[in-house]
């Protein structure tokens, strides 16, 4: 115990009542005893620096071993495995390297290993199987290689798999699939290959499915219906192909669905109004094709709808505006037609309406003024016209407004000038002058500040092209030429100056630090792509930032406090990440919303 003080700077524990006193150890803090032997030893979010020492192997009462969220660095001493008595092994969040020691295997008393969120490298070693006790495997959120041992299927107890965000590789072995008791499957974000085998039928108690940017590819097996009691299925971002299986309308069960970001075909069965509990759907970036089904009205509980980004066409089902728990609706790069219905002021409780890039024609109607919860109104690039409704400037939580690329009349009232994402031809602002400005005198030769503003953006984007393999974007629209950046696919600007960067487009690379320089962007949006490396801090140059979505990347690191500085964000997404570390508790109180994928500091 000594010796695990002083190779953890004990001195500067957040606590340490009694450690190194004359106290018995069982006073000391985090120490319980039996008899005059140590039995637990839990040290969490208490500042531990240095390496676990080898002196650990003398703990050999041991039954619970937890030291999550410090700064823990080095290897785990091959000594861990003489703690045969071991029951708990938790180490999360920490900085720890190496591998994963073979002694490991000498635990068999082990029923709970979690060592999620360090990093830790080689192959999962086959001693893993040794474990026979195990209910809980996580090993998520490291740097983990190699195949995924196929001895793992000897755990014939375990209830929780998970060893996303990792570097594994191979095909899933199909011993995983004789797992009976399984009831959650975690190995999204790795670089796995093959397919889903129709033996994933056998897990019956599965009750959490989650493969997204695993690389696998094939089509997704009927028998997946099989899994009755399935309350969350999650795939995405690989190469799926085919159609939606209809037996996945049978899992009635269902709270969450999200299948993102495949090469699937065909279009969503009205069957999908069979799945009464879902609360959340994301059919999005699957190339579909046909009609919105109306059933998806029958889903009542739904809280996130979106279908964004397929090739669907048609009409909005009236349908949808009877969904009364409806949060986010997001309809985005489709090819629906048709108008707003007047029924859409009965969504009360939307916070998100997101109908860019279609074929919606007609006017806006003045009942979408009604929505006094929403957050965030995009109706951009359809083919509206008609008046501005003046009852657009009655939605009192609104933090941005975008309208442009459309055929509207009228004005925006004034008073959204502060969260309106606009382009040049936009509607101007009411009481704005249409006037052609009168240029201003300069110095001969000298840029004007603004045209050097703008020309640090340029450079900015052209920066983050290159950082991110512009040459394989699925869209590249005049990116690098002549034409004003605002012309550049997913870039939008306000009186020349960047707005908005949004690109769901094959993204890879790190992000540069030069997106710092974008210092008016309002909205930045790299979701579903292919990124990795960290957040750079320039990020908190952003001032004006209101939504920043960084979600279903490769992202790693810490979140650099930085962050904290982007007073005006309101939106702020980052799961399905590697990231570590907090999120400054001084933005809790001014985000509007964010996910839950990276904890607030204390």
């Amino acid at each position: 115990m000594i010796a695990l003080y002083n190779a953890t700077d004990g001195p500067n524990w957040y606590v340490q009542d009694d450690w190194l006193g004359y106290n018995p150890i069982r006073g000391w803090f985090g120490v319980r005893t039996e008899g005059d032997r140590v039995v637990s030893l839990t040290l969490n979010y208490n500042n531990l620096n240095g390496s676990i020492p080898p002196e650990i192997g003398n703990l050999t009462n041991l039954e619970w071993l937890s030291i999550d969220d410090n700064n823990l660095s080095g290897s785990i001493p091959s000594e861990i495995g003489h703690l045969t008595n071991l029951r708990h092994l938790s180490l999360n969040s920490n900085n720890l390297s190496g591998n994963i020691p073979h002694e490991i295997g000498n635990l068999t008393n082990l029923e709970w290993l979690q060592i999620e969120g360090n990093n830790l490298s080689g192959s999962i070693p086959p001693e893993i199987g040794n474990l026979t006790k195990l209910t809980h495997l996580h090993l998520l959120r490291n740097n983990l290689s190699g195949s995924i041992p196929s001895e793992i299927g000897n755990l014939a107890n375990l209830d929780q798999l998970s060893l996303s965000a990792n570097n594994l590789s191979g095909n899933i072995p199909p011993e995983i699939y004789n797992l009976a008791n399984l009831g959650s499957l975690s190995i999204g974000y790795n670089d796995l290959s093959g397919g889903i085998s129709p033996e994933i039928g056998n897990l019956a108690n599965l009750g959490g499915l989650y493969l997204r940017n695993s690389g696998l590819s094939g089509s997704i097996p009927p028998e997946i219906g099989n899994l009755a009691n399935l309350g969350e299925l999650f795939i995405g971002g690989d190469n799926l192909s085919g159609n939606i299986p209809t037996e996945i309308y049978n899992l009635t069960n269902l709270g969450s669905l999200s299948i993102r970001g495949n090469n699937l075909s065909g279009g969503i069965s009205p069957e999908i109004g069979n799945l009464t509990n879902l609360w959340e759907l994301y059919i999005e970036g699957d190339n579909l094709t046909g009609s919105i089904p109306s059933e998806i009205g029958n889903l009542t509980n739904l809280g996130s709808l979106s279908i964004r980004g397929n090739n669907l066409s048609g009409n909005i089902p009236p349908e949808i505006y009877n969904l009364p728990n409806l949060v986010s609706l997001s309809i985005r790069g489709n090819n629906l037609s048709g108008g707003i219905s007047p029924q859409i002021g009965s969504l009360s409780n939307l916070r998100w309406l997101d109908i860019d890039g279609n074929n919606i024609s007609g006017g806006i109607p003045a009942e979408i003024g009604n929505l006094h919860n929403l957050w965030e109104l995009t109706l951009e690039g359809n083919n509206l016209s008609g008046e501005i409704p003046p009852e657009i400037g009655n939605l009192p939580n609104l933090v941005m407004l975008s309208i442009s690329g459309n055929n509207l009349n009228g004005c925006i009232p004034s008073h959204l000038a502060h969260i309106l994402i606009q382009n040049e031809s936009a509607p101007p602002l009411c009481g704005e002058s249409t006037a052609t400005p009168m240029p201003q005198p300069t110095v001969p030769g000298a840029p004007s500040q603004s045209h050097a503003n703008a020309d640090a953006e340029r450079e900015a984007l052209i920066a983050l092209y290159n950082a991110m393999n512009g040459p394989s974007w699925y869209f590249q629209d005049n990116w690098l030429t002549d034409l004003p950046v605002g012309d550049w696919h997913g870039v939008k600007t306000r009186d020349g100056r960047v707005v908005e960067l949004s690109l769901y487009n094959n993204l890879s690379g790190s992000i540069p630090p030069e997106i710092g320089n974008l210092s008016n962007l309002r909205v930045l949006s790299f979701y579903s792509n292919n990124l990795n490396g960290s957040i750079p801090p320039e990020i908190g140059n952003l001032s004006n930032l209101i939504e920043l979505d960084l979600s279903m990347n490769n992202l790693s690191g810490s979140i650099p406090p930085e962050i904290g500085d982007l007073s005006n964000l309101q939106l702020l997404w980052l799961e399905g990440n590697n990231l570590s570390g907090c999120l400054p508790s001084s933005m809790m109180s001014a985000l509007g919303s964010f996910d839950d994928a990276v904890p607030f500091c204390d």
